[in-house]
């Protein structure tokens, strides 16, 4: 039961005011007596043990300076200065700061490990006329004829091979509107059949899936910290021990000037401890992060680290490449007039060569993504000034879409080194070929069309964009510029707390109450404002 940090929380949280009203209101106890002591000490340990258990451990690992041993250091002070209250209430508000943070951890996870469950666990296989085979996966090769039927998850990527069906892709793109594949168009896997029944053939391995790929980029993004983060680990693992150090010369100050009262120097000691405590910027900042990532993953966008969402919002400038990216690709254009081709030869309606005059002007108009304007117009909202097309087609062409799109700069007949050497500074590109796989990585931030992207694009971006809509590059940097936001308040507002809190402890207009609120109060609130990230 006292696993449930809940529970703990309950029963100290309990026992405190009820020893508090009867220390106040009643006569029972006289003075700080034994009894008096123990029941505080009793509403102390199932919030303070575990503080204490985190501290050893560390200390083990040779890290000695940590918000934990500051806490434990206060408290056991407090403790023995007679300040029991203010001692449990260190613990208690501090357990209350971390079970939110819990919650909101498993939010942000919530959201993440939603992915998980895309994951397909089983896959039929058609073997010869009729018969099917129930198999892992794994064991799924390419070129195999795999049965999905309604319910079921796709088990690896593959092509259509029937007429046609309709899948829910959310999992995958974030969109949550059902989409209708044609025979031969790819579907990934994790996607859900609408249809009473599809056939597939596997064209990727399940190791090299989509779904895989997704789970290890998220994986990988939340193991990899950003710079603000970095920051404040090391900050703490400085700043705690200075502050140490310093709480012990004020409690040493009165063995130097006769004058000074010890135990009045000792609670300013204690007070500095207690106040400086650097618990609420090492548990809100992370958590800010984190919960950027798995919001934006649950938007079909996928940061590869926390160190990408500071970088985004760096950013003035958006270089675009053109084909895949702004518009739809010239394979889809030419698969697309193919199929007319067969159904209208079949039908003898028009001669082949006639039409095939009509496989080669087609393909010389491009099409215009759907919610390309919708995007362009959002970035220029959004204060990116500077947005330019860098592309290996040619003038006529760029021109024609970067019109259309109400973009002023663009470059045209560029190879991939012309494009990494236009690229300007604090500056992002969005593509999805092959050949954009430099600039991408040259970039301050490298955006890749995931659903379409080559896998070397996908590779070297910073940032993947699940669905293909260059409008989703809008929402990414609005997450991040939220986020970048709510950390730049926690970091303001608990240092200038802190700051004045120190000023009136060592100036004596304070309480250890009051340094309580500083503390753990401040951390509390840090928290549930980082908790605005997930609820937007």
């Amino acid at each position: 039961m006292l696993k449930n940090p809940l529970i703990r929380i309950l029963i100290s949280a309990i026992i405190l005011a009820l020893t508090i009203c009867i220390e106040h209101f009643t006569d029972i106890f006289t003075d700080r007596s034994t009894i008096l002591f123990i029941c505080y000490l009793i509403s102390f340990l199932p919030v303070g043990l575990p503080v204490f258990a985190e501290f050893f451990d560390q200390a083990k690992k040779g890290e000695f300076f940590t918000e934990f041993s500051l806490m434990s250091l206060a408290c056991v002070g407090a403790f023995c200065i007679g300040e029991y209250p203010e001692a449990v209430a260190v613990m208690l508000l501090y357990s209350i700061g971390e079970y939110f943070q819990d919650k909101a951890v498993d939010s942000a996870r919530g959201k993440i490990e939603k992915l998980l469950s895309i994951r397909p666990i089983r896959a039929t296989i058609k073997k010869g006329n009729d018969e099917e085979i129930i198999s892992d996966p794994s064991t799924v090769e390419i070129g195999d004829i795999v049965i999905v039927r309604k319910g079921d998850r796709v088990p690896v990527d593959g092509t259509l091979s029937c007429e046609t069906a309709t899948f829910d892709t959310s999992a995958i793109t974030g969109e949550s509107y059902p989409q209708k594949i044609e025979n031969g168009e790819e579907i990934l896997s994790g996607s859900i059949c609408l249809s009473k029944y599809a056939q597939i053939k596997t064209i990727r391995k399940s190791q090299d899936s989509e779904v895989e790929r997704i789970l290890k980029l998220v994986e990988d993004a939340s193991a990899r910290k950003s710079h603000t983060e970095l920051f404040i680990r090391k900050f703490a693992k400085i700043y705690t021990p200075i502050m140490m150090l310093i709480a012990l010369l004020i409690a040493l100050l009165p063995l130097f000037i006769t004058s000074l009262s010890p135990s009045a120097y000792i609670q300013k000691a204690l007070m500095f401890l207690v106040i400086s405590c650097p618990c609420a910027l090492v548990i809100s900042i992370p958590l800010s992060y984190y919960a950027g990532i798995g919001v934006a993953s649950k938007n079909g966008i996928l940061f590869k680290g926390g160190n990408y969402i500071d970088a985004l919002c760096k950013i003035d400038s958006i270089y675009f490449d053109k084909t895949g990216t702004l518009t739809v690709s010239n394979n889809n254009i030419v698969a697309r007039h193919n199929d007319t081709l067969k159904a209208k030869e079949g039908n003898n309606i028009i001669s082949k060569t006639t039409e095939e005059s009509k496989f080669k002007e087609d393909t010389n108009v491009e099409q215009i993504k759907d919610d390309a304007p919708k995007a362009i117009n959002n970035l220029y909202q959004l204060g990116i000034k500077n947005i330019t097309i860098l592309s290996g087609d040619k003038k006529n062409r760029v021109a024609t879409i970067a019109n259309n799109l109400g973009i002023e700069n663009y470059y045209y007949e560029l190879l991939p080194e012309d494009k990494v050497r236009l690229l300007g500074e604090k500056a992002a590109f969005v593509g999805d070929g092959i050949n954009d796989a430099p600039v991408l990585r040259a970039a301050t931030v490298g955006i890749a069309m995931g659903g379409a992207g080559s896998d070397a694009a996908v590779e070297c971006a910073d940032i993947i964009i699940q669905t293909d809509q260059p409008s989703k590059i809008c929402t990414a940097i609005k997450i991040a510029r939220k986020v970048e936001h709510i950390v730049k308040q926690n970091i303001t507002i608990i240092l200038l707390i802190k700051l004045t809190f120190l000023i009136m402890g060592l100036l004596g207009i304070t309480s250890l109450w009051a340094a309580v609120f500083a503390d753990s109060g401040i951390a509390l609130i840090a928290i549930i404002n980082s908790l605005r990230i997930i609820y937007r």
